[in-house]
């Protein structure tokens, strides 16, 4: 089930990240992975061609992502993205 907004004064965004990428030659998920999923597993980050993203690392919100129509692929028309359009469209989301 998605995430309601919070009714409550929000809290200030964050900067995003780097995008999480395995180590060079590795063949599990990237070394920051277990902490994301614990503390953070919504997070803001950048890929690393510089597009806003957001790194999802638990099955229930990922499933719930793919099923909420709010939420929309870009067309490859659509690239390069506005650097700001990661943060826009997303109440659900947290940081």
């Amino acid at each position: 089930m998605p995430h309601a907004p919070d009714t409550a004064t929000p809290e200030p965004e964050e900067e995003p990240q780097p995008f999480p990428m395995p180590a060079p030659g590795g063949m599990g998920p990237p070394p920051q992975y277990p902490t994301l999923r614990d503390q953070c597993p919504v997070a803001r980050v950048t890929t690393p061609f510089g597009a806003p993203a957001w790194y999802v690392t638990r099955y229930d919100d990922v499933r719930n992502l793919l099923a909420d129509d709010r939420f929309t692929r870009p067309t490859i028309n659509d690239w390069p993205l506005d650097p700001d359009a990661g943060t826009k469209g997303c109440p659900g989301l947290v940081t």
